[in-house]
């Protein structure tokens, strides 16, 4: 743990697609408000079914992890990237094997790319992570906007 009994690495875990602004700007109050050093993570996935081919190239799987990485260090926060790949069902493991390695207090995840139905249907990658990370698991809901604008604080999955 670091300053102020709290986070002082925060492992920033980012899905496929677009990066998410919302979890950005969360990963960049933590770093900025806290001196948080943040490791931005994105994971390949392989898709199994076709002999671990990768669904992203490793040029894609970069880009969203060197733009946060350029954002949060324009704001003053010490950050790096890092990309590994796994198979679609080792997410959860591939992150928690990176939060180990790295020494991370807490991951911080943003909202996935799944659509309403296929949220209810699969099982969330926080409940995942749950099972076998020890560490703070900060979820970014899809929106952390409330209705006066003003911004709702994330929800955390568990804590130790």
């Amino acid at each position: 743990m670091g300053a102020y009994g709290v986070v002082s690495r925060l492992l920033f875990a980012i899905d496929g697609g677009a990066l998410d602004r919302d979890a950005l700007e969360v990963a960049v109050t933590f770093g900025t408000t806290y001196r948080v050093e943040v490791r931005v993570l994105r994971v390949r996935k392989g898709d199994c079914a076709h002999g671990y081919r990768y669904i992203e190239t490793n040029e894609e799987a970069w880009t969203p992890v060197n733009y946060a990485v350029f954002e949060l260090r324009m704001a003053g926060v010490g950050a790096s990237g890092q990309v590994v790949r796994a198979p679609v069902d080792q997410v959860a493991q591939a992150i928690e094997q990176v939060a180990r390695a790295w020494g991370a207090d807490a991951v911080l995840l943003g909202p996935g790319r799944r659509s309403r139905l296929g949220r209810i249907l699969a099982r969330p990658l926080e409940s995942r992570l749950e099972e076998i990370l020890r560490l703070p698991i900060i979820v970014v809901p899809r929106s952390i906007r409330s209705g006066s604008g003003e911004p709702a604080p994330p929800t955390a999955a568990r804590t130790p």
